[in-house]
């Protein structure tokens, strides 16, 4: 069943994600995700691998939804959500229920791999979750920000 909501999740995201209207272009929706994707990839082998933190299921059928939460859905949440953002005038309020959406459906997500038993938390809780959710949207904003001061200065530099 972990399989299958995950499997729906994954395409409605792509399909949000490919209808919305992006103020980003795609390089740099592309260099966010990828550098989401690295940083994900590397903190979940870390925490789960190393630290063992949390153990993810070794059937395999139930393992996919690890790797589609991992490295589909999580990266595609906050470039929609950076897309959101940045199309949002500059009043604080509607950045922070964004901010507090997004942090939720990632929550979301990790309740119901809970759930479906595809992750067990050992000596994790969602707590931890929540800060890495919240230190994963800086990075995101923060890789934006870096990205585009690089471009400006490689096109104001030719």
């Amino acid at each position: 069943m972990g399989f299958s909501i995950f499997f729906l999740l994954t395409w409605l995201f792509c399909a949000v994600f490919t209808v919305i209207k992006k103020p980003l272009s795609i390089i740099e929706n592309t260099a966010v995700y990828l550098i989401i994707l690295i940083l994900n990839i590397n903190f979940a082998w870390i925490v789960n691998e190393e630290l063992k933190f949390v153990t993810v299921t070794k059937v395999g059928i139930d393992y996919v939804p690890f790797l589609m939460n991992r490295s589909i859905l999580m990266p595609l949440i906050l470039l929609i959500y950076l897309n959101f953002l940045l199309r949002l005038d500059k009043t604080s309020y509607k950045a922070v229920v964004l901010t507090v959406a997004s942090v939720s459906i990632m929550l979301g997500l990790s309740f119901l791999a809970t759930f479906f038993k595809v992750t067990e938390y050992t000596k994790w809780t969602h707590g931890y979750d929540l800060i890495f959710f919240l230190v994963l949207h800086l990075i995101a904003f923060y890789t934006y920000k870096w990205f585009r001061q690089i471009s400006n200065k490689v096109v104001h530099d030719l």
